[in-house]
């Protein structure tokens, strides 16, 4: 008999760490695994779920500040997800993020279930509440494993003097690789993309906007899709610099691969990432790559002048440089995306999930 699987993550609104709960639900759920997925909050899964899946919501949210508050919505969040995993009876759950993590291992010193917890972003600029922000440090070591995405996020542990399970495995992000064929390179058009959540605290779209605009080459656009709380200051800085003909902000996109197919280059201006799924896509993809080397991810991803370029954190002058490069040069464009096709093989959904059911078997 299958095991029954249980994943729980904060919200299944759109988000890195969200798409890939679904791709994982429904794999399994393919399969015939028992799969539920439970977020903290009242929404719907902005991506697409088997109607095999088993969808909770445990409508948690009664306020955002205050201590009575916050103590009134962890009473309810605990009830009502003792009530459900008793309900559902899985035989593994699986959190995503650290606010999930920390939630489900003292949950689980009720439950009694196996658990695997996942890190999915760089540790040191994890936001918690200030209330639980150190536990991290004293509770991870009571999961049955944890499962991370680079292995430097493990030495960054190791800094923090986190004690981490006994066991932990060093797992990528996957990719569906199932959609359409990529259309061929001159079919591409003369556009920088960028992708993900606009927060420039994490993303940086503010300074790309304005690198973007000091290469100073004609007959280019920068297209950035995502949503998110600085949406609106990119416009209006877009409208300031009277750019609106130049940058396209395209909002929140469902289907986010005819973008990848038709553009030339993909920039990523990250301060901190844990694996970047945009970064994947963009390289299986076709698009020729240009990364800050942010402390984890676009190092265990793009081979650097082989088949994208890395810059330094925040070296804005030689990020301007090489970007005006590629935009000039044609054969490196070109020569980049054929080699960046290529990391197709390492994420391949079927190749990460096949480890991912490796884990869970030994359970």
């Amino acid at each position: 008999m299958q095991k029954k699987i249980l994943f729980v993550i904060p919200t299944m609104q759109q988000g890195g760490a969200e798409r890939v709960v679904s791709i994982m639900a429904n794999y399994w759920a393919q399969k015939g695994y028992g799969i539920s997925v439970m977020s903290f909050d009242n929404q719907a899964s902005y991506y697409p779920l088997l109607p095999v899946v088993n969808y909770y919501n445990l409508n948690s949210t009664v306020g955002r500040f205050g201590v009575f508050n916050f103590v009134v919505n962890n009473i309810k969040r605990t009830v009502n997800y003792l009530k459900l995993a008793k309900k559902i009876g899985p035989d593994v759950i699986i959190s995503f993020t650290d606010n999930a993590n920390v939630y489900c291992v003292l949950y689980n010193f009720f439950a009694r279930r196996k658990l695997v917890i996942t890190q999915r972003n760089n540790p040191d600029y994890i936001t918690l509440p200030s209330v639980i922000k150190k536990l991290p440090r004293l509770i991870y070591r009571y999961a049955d494993v944890m499962v991370l995405q680079c292995a430097a996020t493990k030495k960054i542990y190791e800094r923090q003097r986190v004690k981490l399970p006994s066991k932990t495995e060093v797992i990528f992000n996957m990719i569906k690789t199932d959609h359409e064929e990529i259309g061929t390179y001159a079919e591409r058009e003369n556009i920088v993309l960028a992708v993900g959540r606009i927060e420039n605290r994490q993303k940086q779209f503010d300074r790309l906007i304005d690198m973007f605009a000091a290469t100073g080459n004609p007959g280019w656009q920068l297209h950035i899709a995502g949503d998110g709380p600085n949406l609106e200051d990119l416009k209006a800085r877009i409208m300031k610099a009277g750019l609106q003909d130049t940058i396209i902000l395209h909002g929140s996109v469902k289907n986010i691969m005819p973008l990848y197919s038709k553009a030339k280059i993909f920039a990523l201006t990250s301060l901190f990432e844990g694996q970047p799924n945009a970064l994947i896509e963009a390289m299986v993809n076709g698009c020729a790559c240009i990364s800050y080397d942010c402390p984890t991810g676009p190092a265990e991803i793009i081979d650097d002048t082989i088949n994208g370029i890395l810059i330094k954190l925040n070296d804005e002058a030689e990020f301007i440089k090489q970007l005006a490069g590629l935009m000039n040069d044609e054969a490196a464009t070109k020569k980049f995306s054929a080699e960046a096709v290529k990391v197709k093989s390492i994420f391949d959904e079927t190749k990460i999930m096949a480890q991912w059911e490796n884990v869970i078997m030994q359970l």
